[in-house]
Protein backbone atom coordinates (compact mmCIF):
# COMPACT_ATOMS: atom_id res chain seq x y z
CA UNK A 1 0.00 0.00 0.00
CA UNK A 2 1.33 2.85 -1.20
CA UNK A 3 1.59 6.30 0.67
CA UNK A 4 -0.80 7.93 -1.01
CA UNK A 5 -3.17 4.85 -0.58
CA UNK A 6 -2.48 5.12 3.28
CA UNK A 7 -3.88 8.63 3.14
CA UNK A 8 -7.23 7.56 1.58
CA UNK A 9 -8.17 5.49 4.17
CA UNK A 10 -7.25 7.20 6.46
CA UNK A 11 -9.58 10.37 4.85
CA UNK A 12 -12.31 7.93 4.76
CA UNK A 13 -11.84 6.06 7.87
CA UNK A 14 -12.37 9.80 9.51
CA UNK A 15 -16.59 9.32 7.83
CA UNK A 16 -16.77 7.35 10.84
CA UNK A 17 -15.80 9.29 13.07
CA UNK A 18 -18.38 10.98 14.03
CA UNK A 19 -20.27 7.85 15.55
CA UNK A 20 -20.05 7.32 19.19
CA UNK A 21 -17.27 4.76 20.29
CA UNK A 22 -20.07 2.09 21.14
CA UNK A 23 -21.47 2.29 17.64
CA UNK A 24 -18.61 2.43 15.89
CA UNK A 25 -17.42 -1.22 18.07
CA UNK A 26 -20.22 -2.24 16.43
CA UNK A 27 -19.17 -1.45 12.94
CA UNK A 28 -15.76 -3.05 13.68
CA UNK A 29 -17.03 -5.85 15.44
CA UNK A 30 -19.35 -7.22 12.55
CA UNK A 31 -16.71 -6.49 9.72
CA UNK A 32 -14.65 -9.06 11.75
CA UNK A 33 -17.35 -11.37 11.95
CA UNK A 34 -18.06 -11.29 8.50
CA UNK A 35 -14.50 -10.92 7.48
CA UNK A 36 -14.64 -8.01 5.40
CA UNK A 37 -12.31 -6.41 3.49
CA UNK A 38 -11.11 -2.67 4.22
CA UNK A 39 -13.42 -1.55 1.25
CA UNK A 40 -16.16 -3.26 2.29
CA UNK A 41 -16.25 -2.62 5.88
CA UNK A 42 -16.26 1.65 4.86
CA UNK A 43 -19.42 0.96 2.31
CA UNK A 44 -20.89 -0.94 5.73
CA UNK A 45 -19.64 1.86 7.75
CA UNK A 46 -21.49 4.43 5.46
CA UNK A 47 -24.85 2.43 5.23
CA UNK A 48 -24.67 2.55 8.78
CA UNK A 49 -24.08 5.93 9.26
CA UNK A 50 -26.49 7.44 6.58
CA UNK A 51 -29.04 9.92 7.64
CA UNK A 52 -32.64 9.05 6.79
CA UNK A 53 -34.37 11.06 4.82
CA UNK A 54 -36.16 14.36 6.67
CA UNK A 55 -40.11 14.21 6.11
CA UNK A 56 -42.01 17.77 5.76
CA UNK A 57 -43.14 18.67 9.50
CA UNK A 58 -47.02 18.59 10.34
CA UNK A 59 -47.73 22.41 9.70
CA UNK A 60 -48.41 24.90 13.02
CA UNK A 61 -51.97 24.89 14.21
CA UNK A 62 -51.73 28.53 15.00
CA UNK A 63 -50.82 29.51 11.16
CA UNK A 64 -54.11 31.55 9.74
CA UNK A 65 -56.37 29.98 7.26
CA UNK A 66 -54.86 32.07 4.13
CA UNK A 67 -51.58 31.48 4.77
CA UNK A 68 -51.70 27.74 5.65
CA UNK A 69 -53.01 27.41 1.62
CA UNK A 70 -50.14 29.52 0.17
CA UNK A 71 -47.20 29.25 2.32
CA UNK A 72 -44.17 30.03 0.52
CA UNK A 73 -45.74 29.75 -2.31
CA UNK A 74 -47.45 32.90 -1.74
CA UNK A 75 -44.51 35.02 -2.19
CA UNK A 76 -44.55 33.35 -5.90
CA UNK A 77 -46.88 35.72 -8.04
CA UNK A 78 -47.00 32.87 -10.83
CA UNK A 79 -48.34 30.39 -8.41
CA UNK A 80 -52.07 28.92 -9.84
CA UNK A 81 -53.24 27.14 -6.61
CA UNK A 82 -56.14 26.32 -9.28
CA UNK A 83 -53.57 24.74 -11.83
CA UNK A 84 -54.47 21.03 -11.95
CA UNK A 85 -50.67 20.46 -12.13
CA UNK A 86 -51.02 21.66 -8.44
CA UNK A 87 -53.65 18.77 -7.65
CA UNK A 88 -52.67 15.09 -6.44
CA UNK A 89 -54.71 12.62 -7.41
CA UNK A 90 -54.40 9.63 -4.78
CA UNK A 91 -56.26 6.30 -6.53
CA UNK A 92 -57.88 4.14 -3.92
CA UNK A 93 -57.37 0.04 -5.37
CA UNK A 94 -56.97 -3.13 -3.54
CA UNK A 95 -54.34 -5.83 -3.33
CA UNK A 96 -55.56 -8.99 -4.66
CA UNK A 97 -54.67 -10.08 -8.45
CA UNK A 98 -58.40 -9.19 -9.39
CA UNK A 99 -57.73 -5.42 -8.19
CA UNK A 100 -54.35 -5.47 -10.57
CA UNK A 101 -56.12 -6.45 -13.55
CA UNK A 102 -58.91 -3.81 -12.62
CA UNK A 103 -55.69 -1.22 -12.48
CA UNK A 104 -54.49 -2.85 -15.82
CA UNK A 105 -57.50 -1.49 -17.13
CA UNK A 106 -57.07 1.69 -15.53
CA UNK A 107 -54.42 2.51 -17.21
CA UNK A 108 -55.32 1.30 -20.30
CA UNK A 109 -58.26 3.69 -20.32
CA UNK A 110 -58.08 7.19 -21.30
CA UNK A 111 -57.61 8.51 -17.81
CA UNK A 112 -53.88 8.73 -17.52
CA UNK A 113 -53.76 10.41 -20.49
CA UNK A 114 -55.83 13.20 -19.27
CA UNK A 115 -53.87 13.57 -16.36
CA UNK A 116 -50.59 14.03 -18.18
CA UNK A 117 -52.57 16.61 -20.20
CA UNK A 118 -53.02 18.43 -17.00
CA UNK A 119 -49.70 17.35 -15.59
CA UNK A 120 -51.85 16.10 -12.70
CA UNK A 121 -49.91 13.52 -10.75
CA UNK A 122 -51.50 10.43 -9.40
CA UNK A 123 -50.67 7.38 -7.21
CA UNK A 124 -52.50 4.05 -6.39
CA UNK A 125 -53.01 3.61 -2.72
CA UNK A 126 -52.34 -0.29 -1.92
CA UNK A 127 -51.90 -2.08 0.97
CA UNK A 128 -51.01 -5.76 2.00
CA UNK A 129 -52.98 -8.44 0.71
CA UNK A 130 -55.24 -10.44 3.63
CA UNK A 131 -56.40 -13.93 2.26
CA UNK A 132 -57.45 -14.97 6.28
CA UNK A 133 -58.92 -13.90 8.28
CA UNK A 134 -56.98 -11.87 10.91
CA UNK A 135 -57.57 -13.61 14.43
CA UNK A 136 -57.12 -10.67 16.71
CA UNK A 137 -56.63 -12.62 20.01
CA UNK A 138 -54.00 -14.33 18.09
CA UNK A 139 -50.18 -14.46 19.15
CA UNK A 140 -48.18 -16.14 16.53
CA UNK A 141 -45.73 -14.17 15.36
CA UNK A 142 -44.06 -17.46 13.40
CA UNK A 143 -46.96 -17.39 11.03
CA UNK A 144 -46.20 -17.22 7.45
CA UNK A 145 -48.05 -15.31 4.65
CA UNK A 146 -50.57 -17.66 2.83
CA UNK A 147 -49.54 -18.86 -0.97
CA UNK A 148 -51.90 -16.52 -2.11
CA UNK A 149 -50.92 -13.48 -0.62
CA UNK A 150 -47.10 -14.70 -1.38
CA UNK A 151 -48.11 -14.58 -4.97
CA UNK A 152 -50.32 -11.50 -4.86
CA UNK A 153 -47.14 -9.58 -2.79
CA UNK A 154 -44.91 -10.64 -5.94
CA UNK A 155 -47.38 -9.44 -8.13
CA UNK A 156 -47.56 -5.87 -6.52
CA UNK A 157 -43.80 -5.92 -6.18
CA UNK A 158 -43.69 -6.37 -10.14
CA UNK A 159 -46.19 -3.49 -10.38
CA UNK A 160 -44.41 -1.00 -8.39
CA UNK A 161 -41.51 -1.39 -9.91
CA UNK A 162 -42.66 -1.31 -13.59
CA UNK A 163 -45.73 1.44 -13.21
CA UNK A 164 -44.03 3.94 -10.86
CA UNK A 165 -47.43 5.28 -9.47
CA UNK A 166 -47.84 2.71 -6.82
CA UNK A 167 -48.00 3.72 -3.20
CA UNK A 168 -47.15 1.16 -0.54
CA UNK A 169 -49.09 1.29 2.58
CA UNK A 170 -47.92 -0.55 5.70
CA UNK A 171 -51.13 -2.08 6.38
CA UNK A 172 -53.06 -5.36 5.98
CA UNK A 173 -55.88 -4.65 2.78
CA UNK A 174 -58.96 -5.65 4.62
CA UNK A 175 -62.55 -3.83 3.79
CA UNK A 176 -63.52 -3.01 7.48
CA UNK A 177 -60.29 -1.25 8.19
CA UNK A 178 -61.33 1.40 4.34
CA UNK A 179 -61.38 4.25 6.38
CA UNK A 180 -57.65 3.61 8.22
CA UNK A 181 -55.97 3.17 4.70
CA UNK A 182 -58.08 6.37 3.29
CA UNK A 183 -56.30 7.93 6.66
CA UNK A 184 -52.94 6.25 5.74
CA UNK A 185 -53.22 7.89 2.28
CA UNK A 186 -53.73 11.51 3.64
CA UNK A 187 -50.73 10.60 5.91
CA UNK A 188 -48.58 10.00 2.96
CA UNK A 189 -49.70 12.72 1.16
CA UNK A 190 -49.28 14.99 4.03
CA UNK A 191 -45.78 13.88 4.78
CA UNK A 192 -44.22 12.81 1.15
CA UNK A 193 -46.98 13.06 -1.50
CA UNK A 194 -47.43 17.15 -1.15
CA UNK A 195 -45.33 19.65 -2.63
CA UNK A 196 -45.40 23.17 -1.21
CA UNK A 197 -47.05 23.60 -4.30
CA UNK A 198 -49.75 20.98 -3.78
CA UNK A 199 -53.26 22.78 -3.28
CA UNK A 200 -55.98 20.20 -3.56
CA UNK A 201 -55.46 16.48 -3.04
CA UNK A 202 -58.44 14.13 -4.55
CA UNK A 203 -59.09 10.58 -4.04
CA UNK A 204 -61.20 8.23 -6.18
CA UNK A 205 -61.91 5.01 -6.98
CA UNK A 206 -60.16 2.86 -9.42
CA UNK A 207 -63.28 2.40 -12.12
CA UNK A 208 -63.36 6.14 -11.92
CA UNK A 209 -61.35 9.34 -12.85
CA UNK A 210 -61.19 12.86 -12.25
CA UNK A 211 -61.97 16.07 -14.74
CA UNK A 212 -59.04 18.00 -13.63
CA UNK A 213 -60.77 21.22 -15.84
CA UNK A 214 -64.18 20.40 -13.53
CA UNK A 215 -62.58 20.55 -10.10
CA UNK A 216 -59.86 23.96 -11.82
CA UNK A 217 -63.13 26.01 -12.62
CA UNK A 218 -64.52 24.85 -8.64
CA UNK A 219 -61.11 26.52 -7.54
CA UNK A 220 -60.90 29.47 -9.46
CA UNK A 221 -64.64 29.97 -8.41
CA UNK A 222 -63.84 30.09 -4.55
CA UNK A 223 -61.05 32.66 -5.49
CA UNK A 224 -58.56 30.09 -5.23
CA UNK A 225 -58.91 28.99 -2.23
CA UNK A 226 -56.82 31.59 -0.71
CA UNK A 227 -59.69 32.88 2.13
CA UNK A 228 -61.61 29.07 2.44
CA UNK A 229 -61.23 25.59 2.47
CA UNK A 230 -62.39 22.60 0.33
CA UNK A 231 -64.42 19.79 0.19
CA UNK A 232 -65.95 18.64 -3.22
CA UNK A 233 -67.10 15.83 -4.35
CA UNK A 234 -69.60 14.28 -6.99
CA UNK A 235 -72.69 13.59 -4.18
CA UNK A 236 -73.55 15.19 -0.90
CA UNK A 237 -75.11 13.21 1.53
CA UNK A 238 -76.02 16.10 3.35
CA UNK A 239 -78.95 14.43 5.33
CA UNK A 240 -78.80 11.38 7.10
CA UNK A 241 -81.13 8.74 5.47
CA UNK A 242 -80.13 5.80 6.86
CA UNK A 243 -79.66 5.11 10.95
CA UNK A 244 -76.33 3.31 9.91
CA UNK A 245 -75.27 7.18 8.71
CA UNK A 246 -75.51 8.43 12.20
CA UNK A 247 -72.92 8.03 15.41
CA UNK A 248 -73.69 6.26 18.09
CA UNK A 249 -74.94 9.56 20.03
CA UNK A 250 -77.41 10.56 16.80
CA UNK A 251 -74.87 12.67 15.32
CA UNK A 252 -74.85 13.49 12.08
CA UNK A 253 -71.68 14.88 9.29
CA UNK A 254 -72.02 15.55 5.64
CA UNK A 255 -70.07 14.25 3.41
CA UNK A 256 -69.60 13.15 0.15
CA UNK A 257 -69.78 9.83 -1.35
CA UNK A 258 -66.72 7.51 -1.77
CA UNK A 259 -66.48 7.02 -5.13
CA UNK A 260 -64.60 10.73 -4.98
CA UNK A 261 -63.74 13.38 -3.08
CA UNK A 262 -61.19 16.47 -3.18
CA UNK A 263 -59.83 18.59 0.06
CA UNK A 264 -57.56 21.44 -0.44
CA UNK A 265 -54.21 20.85 0.77
CA UNK A 266 -54.70 22.46 4.75
CA UNK A 267 -57.18 19.55 5.13
CA UNK A 268 -55.63 16.71 4.31
CA UNK A 269 -52.24 17.96 6.80
CA UNK A 270 -54.53 18.99 9.83
CA UNK A 271 -56.52 15.64 9.49
CA UNK A 272 -53.44 13.57 8.82
CA UNK A 273 -52.21 14.88 11.65
CA UNK A 274 -54.94 14.94 14.12
CA UNK A 275 -55.16 12.58 16.90
CA UNK A 276 -59.02 13.12 16.54
CA UNK A 277 -59.02 11.08 13.09
CA UNK A 278 -57.53 7.78 14.35
CA UNK A 279 -60.19 7.83 17.16
CA UNK A 280 -63.36 8.44 14.81
CA UNK A 281 -64.89 5.36 14.98
CA UNK A 282 -65.33 5.52 18.55
CA UNK A 283 -68.88 6.81 17.91
CA UNK A 284 -69.01 6.42 13.97
CA UNK A 285 -69.48 3.46 11.84
CA UNK A 286 -66.62 2.03 9.68
CA UNK A 287 -66.85 3.46 6.59
CA UNK A 288 -64.67 5.34 5.16
CA UNK A 289 -66.68 8.72 3.38
CA UNK A 290 -68.80 8.79 6.40
CA UNK A 291 -65.08 8.99 8.66
CA UNK A 292 -64.06 11.74 5.66
CA UNK A 293 -66.74 13.86 6.93
CA UNK A 294 -65.84 13.98 10.34
CA UNK A 295 -62.54 14.82 9.75
CA UNK A 296 -63.84 17.51 7.61
CA UNK A 297 -66.26 18.46 10.78
CA UNK A 298 -63.53 18.07 13.09
CA UNK A 299 -61.54 20.39 11.23
CA UNK A 300 -64.29 22.78 11.11
CA UNK A 301 -65.03 22.59 14.83
CA UNK A 302 -61.22 23.44 15.90
CA UNK A 303 -61.34 26.10 18.61
CA UNK A 304 -57.81 27.04 17.39
CA UNK A 305 -58.35 27.11 14.08
CA UNK A 306 -61.12 29.63 12.79
CA UNK A 307 -62.17 28.30 9.06
CA UNK A 308 -64.55 28.89 6.47
CA UNK A 309 -64.98 25.31 4.78
CA UNK A 310 -66.35 25.23 1.51
CA UNK A 311 -68.84 22.05 0.21
CA UNK A 312 -68.86 21.99 -3.42
CA UNK A 313 -71.23 18.80 -5.26
CA UNK A 314 -70.52 18.49 -8.60
CA UNK A 315 -71.38 15.54 -10.82
CA UNK A 316 -68.95 16.66 -13.18
CA UNK A 317 -66.30 15.92 -11.34
CA UNK A 318 -66.70 11.90 -12.17
CA UNK A 319 -66.76 9.86 -15.07
CA UNK A 320 -66.50 5.76 -15.52
CA UNK A 321 -63.53 4.68 -17.16
CA UNK A 322 -65.94 1.83 -18.45
CA UNK A 323 -67.31 4.70 -20.49
CA UNK A 324 -64.37 5.10 -22.29
CA UNK A 325 -63.74 9.01 -24.31
CA UNK A 326 -67.44 9.44 -24.20
CA UNK A 327 -67.85 9.44 -20.17
CA UNK A 328 -64.20 11.62 -20.20
CA UNK A 329 -66.29 13.98 -23.00
CA UNK A 330 -69.72 13.66 -21.02
CA UNK A 331 -71.55 16.91 -20.39
CA UNK A 332 -74.47 16.24 -17.74
CA UNK A 333 -74.29 17.79 -14.77
CA UNK A 334 -75.55 18.67 -11.03
CA UNK A 335 -74.35 21.01 -9.06
CA UNK A 336 -75.00 22.60 -5.51
CA UNK A 337 -72.95 24.66 -2.47
CA UNK A 338 -73.14 24.48 1.30
CA UNK A 339 -70.92 26.63 2.87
Amino acid sequence: MTSSDTTTRRDELDEIRPLSHYKRLIVILTSIYFGMSIDRYLNFSRCYTQKSIELPTAPSSSSSSSSHHRGDRGRDPDYDACDPRNFLVLVMGGAREKYQERRTRWRESPCPASYAEGNVTYRFLLAMPAHETIDPNGHNQAHFASHGEISDMAKLRDEYATNGDVVLLSMMDVYDNIALKELRGMEWAADRGMTSHTSIVIKHDDEYCLRPGVLSDICRGLDGLSNSSLYAGNYLWSDAQFEQQRGLDGSFAPYFSGWLYALSSDLVRDIAHDPKSVLTSMNVAYAGDLQVGWWVKNQADRADRARRIDYVMENKLIWAIDEGVEGLNSTDSRRGRRD
